[in-house]
């Protein structure tokens, strides 16, 4: 198993959509800036880019064609994990400091005028990770923690539990493939399709034709055939396409250093943020960059 990219900011976290963004330009050149520690990245439906930071309680925005990312929503967390943009929607994780009793939020933004419209309670139990939205616009969030892992669903009353499964534990990425929940697992390098139609629910685990390490953030591709996977600590970004229980992964990006954390692709590039959480550590010689930056590459 995997130790959690968590494990290294304490010890009491050790055990722990068709995303449809039309092609235009960004920069890759794209600074974020000092002591951030991006966790997750998401591409707007205008060409905008948000990233979240573990450490500083803010979700930057870039927008289309600038090079430096900007403070959008700030004082949360103060450890802000998922994010992602759907429609007029910002849905942000926003969880306690590690290692606090704190309820973690989950919250949504208006992505024209960034205030908040809405925030629920995660249920208790572990971080809340990631987040996608169903064709039919149902909101699904996975739990990052001890076991069991668990996949919830928003309602108008606040959460429901879909799935939860002691082998689930380390649940993090969170995606679909048309009707089809995809969900991955950090600490086991795992792919699941969360089979929603089943009573109860039930996951089948797919077939990789090569291991992954530490998947992390994913997302669908922008023609809703695949998935984008950030692999923490294979320091890779993948391409998987999905064939019945078969998953075809394709190296993107292999050269990365820092724990890539979350991708998005906006037209026939992909950005990419890397962590760099191992800087969290307690060992001096394993230092942050002195500025964060994101990543790009160029798709097939």
């Amino acid at each position: 198993m995997h130790k959690s990219k968590y494990g290294l900011l304490g010890t009491s976290l050790a055990a722990i959509l068709a995303l449809t963004a039309p092609a235009f330009a960004q920069t890759e050149e794209i600074t974020i800036g000092a002591d951030v520690f991006p966790e997750n990245i998401a591409s707007t439906s205008d060409g905008d880019l948000l990233i979240s930071s573990i450490t500083q309680g803010i979700v930057y925005r870039v927008e289309q064609g600038e090079t430096t990312a900007e403070p959008w929503i700030e004082d949360i967390g103060p450890a802000v994990t998922g994010v992602f943009a759907h429609e007029n929607n910002a849905y942000v994780c926003s969880n306690g400091p590690f290692g606090s009793d704190e309820v973690a939020q989950f919250k949504i933004y208006d992505l024209t005028t960034g205030e908040e419209t809405a925030s629920f309670d995660f249920p208790a139990g572990g971080l809340c990770s990631d987040s996608a939205v169903a064709p039919d616009g149902t909101v699904y969030v996975t739990q990052l923690g001890s076991p069991p892992g668990r996949i919830f669903r928003l309602t108008d009353d606040g959460f429901e539990e879909v799935i939860a499964d002691d082998d689930l534990a380390g649940l993090d990425g969170l995606a679909f493939l048309g009707d089809a929940l995809i969900a991955n697992n950090l600490q086991t390098g795992d792919l699941y399709r969360i089979n929603l139609d089943a009573d109860p629910v039930s996951y089948t685990t797919l077939t990789l034709s090569q291991p992954l390490e530490g998947p992390d953030g994913m997302r669908t591709t922008e023609d809703g055939n695949a998935l984008l996977i950030a692999e923490a600590q294979g320091n890779r970004v993948v391409l998987v396409t999905v064939d019945g229980d078969d998953a075809e992964v394709t190296e993107l990006a292999t050269d990365l250093d820092g724990g890539p954390t979350g991708v998005a692709q906006i037209g026939d590039t992909a950005y990419i943020v890397e962590g760099h959480f191992y800087a969290l550590s307690e060992d001096p010689e394993r230092t942050a960059p002195e500025t964060f930056t994101v990543v790009t590459v160029q798709l097939p």
